[in-house]
Parts: structure tokens; C-alpha cells; sequence
């Protein structure tokens, strides 16, 4: 997403958080919300989105799931 990736924060977490209103079964935005979040030093709150989205892709990919569990778990985030 453009604003992520331009380091608007505020904006990108209140699309995210939008977009999460308008459809609440897409793993892909709690995933970009958690590493927003991160960036930002919300930690709990940026993992709470990282359970949510492994918690998704479990249902509907497995192997993402996995993925981003190793990846959080490479950067020492155990969840």
C-alpha cells in the first residue's frame, strides 16, 4: 500500500483499520496493519494482528501461516 510504504503511519493504520471494518476475513490486511504497527513501536498491538492474521491464513493457507509464524519467530517474537 502507497501509504505504508511513504511512512504515513496514521493514514496507513486508519485505511487498515477501514479496510478491516469492510471485510474482517482478509489475513493479508492484518498482517500489513501488524507490520505497521511494529514500525511505530506498538508491539502488543502489532502482535495481536499477527495472531489474528496467522489465525486466518490457518483456515485458508496454511503455508503463509506458517511462514509468517517462522518469520516473527526469526525476529524473536513468540506467539
Amino acid at each position: 500500500m502507497v501509504l505504508k510504504d511513504n511512512c504515513w503511519f496514521t493514514e496507513a493504520i486508519a485505511s487498515y483499520q477501514k479496510a478491516i471494518e469492510l471485510d474482517s476475513d482478509y489475513a493479508e490486511t492484518y498482517q500489513n496493519l501488524g507490520v505497521v504497527l511494529l514500525k511505530v513501536g506498538q508491539v502488543p498491538e502489532s502482535l495481536e494482528m499477527f495472531r489474528k492474521a496467522i489465525s486466518l491464513h490457518e483456515k485458508y493457507n496454511p503455508l503463509e501461516a506458517k511462514r509468517l509464524r517462522e518469520v516473527l519467530e526469526s525476529m524473536g517474537f513468540m506467539l
